[in-house]
């Protein structure tokens, strides 16, 4: 008996590969391929084909002739692709059954760049949203949680909301005035800082 060989199905990127290695297939073939892989081991109806894959039947003038074409090319590729016999039973009068280890897999594992870069993102934008709210947290605080509280920013007033909704202003200091300073970057908070106990220095 010779050993099974897995057939798997890329829905993100619309492929097939077979013992590794990709097919070749038309937009229509890959669908009549992808039906019959989800009903593997069971006697598929060719007027099921049909109307899944064209939208017709044998009642309305559906042709089995598309039916028996598509099958025909599908075996012809599987069989170059991995050098062996395709496994697409004929059921004689009723239509076909696929007979093959398959192992459906909705993600990308031909491209496992595509998987890692994808994990990489989700990880960094998880990141970036964690620090901007962190962030949006810290500058609420400061502001006793009112968006409309007035805080200085670049020499202006501006209410806390606006820079939170702005990612600005982050780094907040509260200065002798009372008045809640915000600037960009801790530096700029800390050279503020400096400026302000210098100013009130005896």
């Amino acid at each position: 008996r010779q050993p099974e060989c897995p057939l798997v199905l890329d829905e993100v990127a619309r492929e097939a590969f077979w013992c590794g290695q990709r097919l070749d297939l038309s937009s229509t073939e890959l669908a009549v391929l992808t039906y019959l892989f989800q009903r593997a081991g069971q006697a598929v109806l060719n007027d099921a084909l049909l109307q899944a894959i064209w939208g017709t039947s044998l009642d309305e003038g559906g042709s089995l002739w598309q039916v028996r074409s598509a099958i025909k090319r599908l075996r012809q590729k599987l069989t170059a692709a991995a050098g062996r016999s395709c496994q697409i039973a004929s059921i004689r009068g009723v239509g076909y059954r696929l007979d093959i280890a398959s192992s459906h897999q909705s993600a990308t594992p031909a491209h496992p760049g595509w998987s890692i870069a994808l994990r990489i993102g989700v990880v960094l934008v998880i990141a970036a949203l964690l620090f901007t709210v962190a962030a949006g947290w810290r500058l609420m605080r400061r502001s006793g949680g009112n968006l409309t509280t007035l805080v200085w920013y670049r020499q202006q007033r501006v209410p806390a909301g606006v820079l939170w909704l702005l990612q600005r202003g982050q780094h907040c200091a509260q200065g002798t005035d009372g008045a809640l300073y915000c600037f960009d970057t801790a530096e700029e908070r800390a050279t503020a800082i400096d400026v302000m106990l210098h100013d009130t220095a005896p």
